[in-house]
């Protein structure tokens, strides 16, 4: 969506007309999961999606919807890495959620800001709302909101050099991910990644290879190719702290082999004239 796009009058005179619930409802979950879909490849489009959905439920009086889209254009925000403006969009987001009398909306507007916090010096506030909303989610039966918060802040512990709690959090959102099915293999992955980043880092090298080695699997499976660049160099760091220089050189060869493979394009050849 172009800058004249996102500014035309006729958008913002359909999404000023009060919808009935039903088609509203409809309306903002298919915003939502575009919006949620966009994040990676284009969060300005999240960040649009996010205004659209507060301006159905201004138009409707629904504070709840209204959250809803402030958090979308929050966590968009985030990933524009326009952080205070995040912080405070969530911050705006959370305090609606709890106007409309929804805890559990307040609740995931703390996910986002857990990212947020170790930058902007927030991270004892950011840790503390984390625990409120955690006995939320449990009280719910939310298992992968809970494994989510867990999972970012377990990064945040990290971030701050706590590599013994960020572990403690991470081996709790595994086991969370492990119930989930499904749902759950997703997160498999990262979590694998980031234990062996915090074993590495407590200096439990065996500890950190076996996570390292769960983390390839699952990326072959999938064929995440960046994830198994990034698990390869960690492996290579491994066996130079081991001394073991033959595997590192292997490790990085086949690091390179991969990378060339996958993200570097050939010269075009020359047709004959």
């Amino acid at each position: 969506m172009s800058a004249e796009e996102r500014d035309d009058p006729l958008i913002a005179q359909v999404l000023s007309v009060p919808l009935p619930a039903a088609d509203a409802d409809a309306l903002i979950q298919w915003l939502k999961q575009e919006a949620d879909a966009a994040w990676y490849r284009d969060p300005r489009r999240t960040l649009d999606y996010g205004g659209f959905i507060e301006q159905i439920g201004a138009a409707r009086g629904d504070t709840r919807q209204m959250a809803l889209g402030l958090m979308t254009q929050g966590d968009a925000l985030r990933f524009l890495h326009r952080v205070t403006e995040a912080w405070a969009k969530l911050e705006q987001a959370g305090s609606a959620f709890l106007s409309a009398g929804d805890q559990f909306g307040w609740a995931r507007t703390r996910i986002g800001r857990l990212g947020l916090s170790t930058e902007l010096g927030f991270v004892e506030i950011a840790l503390r709302d984390a625990e409120a909303a955690r006995n939320i989610f449990t009280a719910h039966g939310d298992q992968e909101m809970t494994l989510r918060l867990d999972l970012n802040t377990a990064v945040v512990y990290d971030l701050m050099g706590d590599h013994a709690q960020a572990l403690a959090r991470y081996e709790a959102a595994l086991a969370v991910a492990l119930t989930l099915g499904e749902r759950g293999q997703r997160y498999l992955p990262i979590l694998h990644t980031n234990m062996g980043y915090a074993a590495n880092f407590l200096g439990d090298l065996r500890r950190a290879l076996a996570y390292y080695g769960q983390a390839k699997t699952h990326m072959l499976a999938a064929g995440e190719t960046s994830g198994i660049i990034n698990i390869d160099l960690a492996l290579a760091y491994v066996a130079l702290g081991q001394g073991r220089y033959q595997r590192a050189l292997r490790l990085l060869h086949d690091v390179i082999e991969r990378a060339e493979g996958s993200f570097l394009k050939k010269p075009p050849s020359h047709a004959a004239r």
